[in-house]
């Protein structure tokens, strides 16, 4: 929901009887407080399309004095209210229907929408006749009274904290409604460019131009007042703060520098805008070959293109503009079907004897394996080859930090996990992933993406726009369509991984699949006849530790790393007045150095054979940070 509005003063000259008077030059001295409601509702009918509704409710406060031309005085018409009068109108405007489609790649993102207003507000019969002229009648329109055609257009880039993004927009009045009138089209445009400020701010500022033509009343239009077409240009500027994952608080402030306005229309000083709104329900499903990432920002993109066309009122308050609102309908960049980038881990299958006399399945590919727990028969004095180890589809999802397109597995379900070093429960949540994807290799896979911090990429892509938090996943069923999106309550990780293990099984029992047992602590097997062997597991990848040299030093001063586990320690220099432009540090009697140029990503992978703690630091030991070896 927003709230915008203006107030105005305003004086014209006119000449009317006056009492104990007669006709006498006069000078209306009016007030005009102006603003309208508007309650959007977004739904995502799927990655690509949405529907939007806009509800506009229009305010109108005005006040009115004559004042004699010649001292100032107030005086009493004979007869008053004709065209003025002290009076408070609410009523609801035109409601706006509206369709949307939106695609992005990479880092742009284009928005069509189309839809139509529909005539609900209050119209008023002619005010120009003559009939009219001599008796009290009403200029404010609340609505146009006829169905009307409405287009827009938005193309955005978006890169680390920074959005550029430009509109356009459109709505034409095709026909005239029973009382005669045909409403003036209106047309608006405008760029903005967007600033985030941390995980809860973000800034704005840009301009807009909005250009409305002339109603008409039976085919004429007014000669000499009402509404004959304006052009605005203003300067525009404001902020959103998200309150918390799912409340947002916007804000703006258009000031006008260009008005050209023909007729009795009003100059308005600035139009102040508030808004606020509210995220709830489910996610919307992704198409079957979908794409992969469908979020609402809901308020941070709130007023990214004019919501306020409707320049109100002439100077009877003529007030009849058009409800166009971006009402924070950020879809989100979508990903392309198909297979994902990356390679699965594969993980030792348990040795398993067949009974005697059957045959070693040696020519059953890894992949195709059934999801049945096999019997643990053995013969105890003969050698059974070990089964092809089982391929875990765990894989990194790009590079740390990058925004890939999101692209589910066909026939799996896909669960993306959006983590970093510095995120404790993501810790706890990785190892749970892995094992259900061990337990249902041929239905479960798992895309790992490290959004590093809050400034990456990853992080205003996927994270930003929905308000999320870490732990994060994204869920995507069989068929490509997104099934869940969540990010873990404080304290209810566990009721995450609860959920997340009963769609998984949900599936499998439609399947058919029973679920491979559990990975338990490894024993001595007992030795009896020939030892069995098992096929070596495939290499682990090494385990991805960011480090971010800022105007504190090193973040984070210290980090957990596995023993004898490879490691990628990923130094990035964002602060330049600093003496770790270089880092240092011993392991296993080796000195490492690495020079750390500003900006740029220097990698180290090594691996830390003995727990303890290594210390590193730049070259003259000022500054520092640790690796607690376990």
């Amino acid at each position: 929901m927003a709230w915008l509005g203006t107030y105005v003063t305003t004086e014209h000259d006119d000449h009317e009887d006056v009492v104990g008077q007669g006709f006498i030059d006069l000078v209306h001295d009016q007030q005009l407080a102006i603003g309208e409601a508007r309650l959007a509702l977004d739904v995502g009918l799927t990655e690509q399309l949405g529907l939007s509704v806009v509800a506009p409710v229009r305010f109108l406060s005005s006040s009115i004095k004559y004042l004699a031309a010649s001292d100032g005085s107030e005086v009493e018409l004979v007869t008053p209210g004709i065209h003025h009068r002290n009076e408070t109108l609410v009523g609801l405007a035109d409601p706006m229907v509206l369709g949307s489609f939106s695609h992005a790649d990479g880092p742009i993102r284009l928005t069509l929408r189309g839809g139509v207003t529909l005539p609900l507000g209050r119209t008023e019969a002619n005010p120009f006749t003559a009939e009219a002229e001599t008796m009290p009648h009403q200029h404010v329109q609340m609505g146009t009274g006829t169905v009307n055609p409405v287009i827009s257009v938005d193309l955005a880039y978006t890169r680390d904290a920074w959005r550029v993004g430009g509109y356009g927009f459109t709505q034409q009045v095709v026909y005239t409604n029973g009382h005669g009138y045909k409403a003036g089209d209106r047309y608006a445009g405008g760029l903005a460019v967007r600033r985030r400020l941390g995980k809860a701010w973000s800034l704005r500022v840009g301009g807009e131009v909005q250009r409305e033509s002339a109603e008409r009343w039976d085919g004429l239009t007014p000669t000499d007042d009402g509404n004959r077409g304006r052009f605005d240009a203003m300067v525009v500027t404001g902020g959103s703060w998200s309150a918390s994952p799912s409340l947002a608080i916007d804000f703006a402030l258009k000031i006008p520098v260009i008005t050209e306005a023909v007729g009795g229309q009003l100059d308005m000083p600035a139009i102040l805008e508030v808004g606020a709104s509210w995220s709830f329900g489910a996610k919307p499903a992704a198409p079957k070959h979908g794409h992969a990432d469908h979020d609402h920002e809901h308020g941070d993109e709130h007023d990214e293109h004019g919501d306020e066309h409707d320049k109100p009122g002439d100077k009877h308050g003529d007030e009849h503009g058009d409800e166009h609102d971006e009402h924070g309908d950020e879809h989100d960049e979508p990903g392309a079907g198909g297979p994902v980038s990356g390679q699965p881990t594969e993980v030792a299958k348990p040795v398993v004897s067949k009974p005697d006399g059957a045959k070693p399945d040696l020519a059953k590919p890894d992949v195709a394996q059934p999801d049945v727990a096999q019997p643990d028969v053995t013969k105890p004095d003969v050698a059974k080859p070990a089964p092809p180890p089982i391929k875990v589809d765990v894989a990194d999802h790009g590079k740390p930090g990058e925004a890939l397109d999101l692209a589910p597995v066909r026939d799996k379900i896909t669960i993306y996990d959006f983590w970093a070093t510095w995120c404790e429960p993501c810790k706890t949540l990785d190892p749970a992933l892995v094992e259900l994807a061990r337990q249902y290799p041929t239905l479960v896979a798992v895309r790992k993406i490290d959004v590093v911090d809050w400034d990456s990429k990853a992080a205003e892509r996927y994270l930003m726009p929905g308000k999320f938090d870490l732990p994060h996943l994204k869920i995507f069923d069989p068929a490509g369509k997104r099934v869940m999106e969540r990010s873990s309550a404080p304290g209810k990780l566990q009721v995450l991984i609860d959920d997340v293990r009963k769609l998984v099984e949900t599936e499998a029992k439609r399947r058919g699949l029973r679920a491979r047992p559990r990975a338990a602590a490894p024993t001595k097997p007992r030795a009896i006849g020939p030892s069995k062997t098992t096929a070596p597991a495939q290499a682990q990848a090494p385990t991805r530790v960011h480090i971010t040299v800022t105007a504190a030093g090193f973040e984070p001063k210290t980090a957990k790393v596995r023993r004898g586990v490879p490691v990628t320690l990923v130094f990035e220099r964002k602060f330049e007045r600093t003496c770790a432009s270089d880092v240092h540090f011993v392991v296993s009697g080796k000195q490492i150095e690495r020079k750390l140029p500003l900006d740029q990503r220097v990698e180290i992978t090594t691996t830390f054979p003995d727990a303890g703690t290594i210390t590193y630091a730049c070259s003259m030991d000022m500054i520092k940070g640790s690796l607690v070896v376990e």
